[in-house]
């Protein structure tokens, strides 16, 4: 079977030409590699074109996001999600997919969360 990468601009080349657009090769890594938790946007498969069709059929396509759920241990599968749907990806295949991590979307809550309200004036009392 002939391997073949889909871009997240939708075009086939073959796998070893992969190359993102914008110069932001540093912040591009492979699925495999993502830490549990972290949501990246799926930017290259380089895997054949019949995984690559069934793949995505679930929804792994250039563009959507995904996030690591779970890792087997001893190199098995990794558990993903991509919008609703869940799936269980073999580490040999998530090192054929680029991603580009996300940033979070929210940053740590502030001390003041956990302290009691300041006093209220009279005037807006209840």
């Amino acid at each position: 079977m002939e391997a073949a990468a889909l871009s997240s601009q939708g075009a086939r080349s073959p796998a070893a030409a992969i190359a993102p657009a914008g110069g932001a090769e540093d912040r591009l890594q492979r699925l495999v590699d993502l830490p549990r938790g972290r949501r990246a946007r799926l930017v290259a498969l380089a895997v054949d074109a019949g995984l690559a069709q069934r793949l995505g059929a679930l929804g792994l396509q250039p563009g959507r996001v995904v996030q690591v759920l779970r890792r087997a241990p001893w190199y098995g599968p990794i558990h993903l999600q991509v919008g609703m749907t869940e799936l269980m990806l073999r580490r040999r295949d998530a090192c054929r997919i680029q991603v580009r991590p996300e940033e979070p979307l929210h940053q740590e809550l502030p001390q003041a969360c956990g302290q009691p309200e300041p006093p209220r004036s009279k005037d807006h009392a209840a």
